[in-house]
């Protein structure tokens, strides 16, 4: 399964460092209105809904620095406030549109985005390494480990959520140190191996101290079986 498992694990630790880096632009962002805007004292004046009223945009009224009497509805929802809270904002003296309530600051606004591009980044970190673990594991017992060559003997089948999965049941005669079959399990395949197994001897990696840790060597069937 480690072919598809990889493509996940990119995608996870990619959406993971999409999740930090937009983070990341929204404090840099803040900190440069910081050393730009101005701080005014204001009061929830309503809280208005979008049109679906799944987000709701406080409107605040506060005193410019021209002592002009500003009523601005803030650029992002906020559920944490009401009418008649007295709350700290930033302005653009310039631009009195574009201000933020303190508040609001991009930390404690994308704290949930932030944990889950954490937990993106952990499970797809987790499931590289995993698989960079078992890649060298196979390249060790391919190298220095016991090969003998298995016959085919059975296909081992199951579903999930209507998707089907395959596994080779493998034997192999060996003579040394004595006489016996040993049995075999493959990985699992997106499509039946079996018309490609029949009549073909396979070679499976064995560990010399631990014979039910072993590798049956998958890397001739087409990639498109693999998962």
């Amino acid at each position: 399964m480690r072919h598809y498992f990889r493509i996940f694990a990119w995608i996870l630790v990619a959406g993971g460092v999409f999740l930090l880096a937009r983070a990341g632009y929204y404090v840099y962002d803040w900190n440069e209105r910081i050393k730009i805007y101005e701080i005014a004292q204001g009061v929830v004046a309503e809280v208005v809904p979008n049109a679906d009223s799944t987000q709701f945009f406080p409107v605040i009224s506060f005193r410019a620095m021209d002592n002009q009497k500003l009523r601005i509805r803030s650029r992002r929802p906020d559920a944490s406030v009401q009418v008649g809270d007295s709350v700290q904002v930033l302005y653009d003296i310039v631009n009195p549109d574009d201000m933020l309530p303190v508040h609001q600051h991009p930390i404690q606004h994308n704290s949930q985005w932030m944990s889950f591009a954490a937990v993106l980044l952990v499970v797809g970190l987790a499931v590289l390494f995993r698989q960079w673990q078992q890649h060298n594991h196979r390249q060790l017992l391919q190298a220095s480990g016991r090969t003998v060559q298995a016959a085919y003997d059975t296909t081992e089948t199951f579903a999930i959520a209507g998707l089907h999965f395959y596994r080779a049941k493998l034997t192999a005669q060996i003579s040394y140190p004595q006489e016996q079959t040993l049995h075999f399990t493959s990985e699992w395949f997106m499509a039946d191996p079996a018309p490609y197994w029949q009549g073909k001897m396979v070679k499976v990696h064995i560990n010399v101290s631990r014979e039910s840790d072993y590798w049956v060597n998958t890397e001739w069937l087409p990639p498109h079986i693999l998962i």
